[in-house]
């Protein structure tokens, strides 16, 4: 029964120290990797991302350089006294940098389920 004691309480200070440190993807991790990005060059940030998925050039020059990733779907059932029915649902993620005319970044933005760093 101690062992038993013992191995909760590790189990519990290891989940405390990985969200503390961190460890946990959370969306707000996100958006902190995407902020240190400002500032930098566009060709700085695609040789660590890779070519973006599409690009917009803005009639003010500047360009809007997007990357989107899909994840799996997941199909889930739902039943009520009617029977059952199936959902599905897709995780993805689309990241928008612009950059100026200089190809210096300026501002970003980032919406779906799965952004979580």
């Amino acid at each position: 029964m101690k062992i038993i004691k013992i191995y909760t309480a590790t189990l519990l200070v290891l989940f405390v120290s990985f969200v503390l440190t961190g460890c946990i993807p959370t969306q707000a991790g996100y958006e902190n990797v995407v902020k240190s990005w400002m500032n930098n060059d566009i060709d700085s940030l695609v040789s660590s991302w890779g070519p973006p998925s599409s690009t917009y050039k803005m009639s003010n020059g500047n360009t809007m350089y997007t990357w989107l990733n899909s994840g799996g779907t997941t199909i889930f059932p739902l039943t009520s006294n009617l029977g059952t029915t199936y959902h599905s649902s897709t995780s993805f993620c689309k990241t928008t940098f612009t950059a100026d005319n200089n190809g210096q970044l300026v501002s970003w933005r980032f919406e779906g389920n799965s952004c979580r760093q």
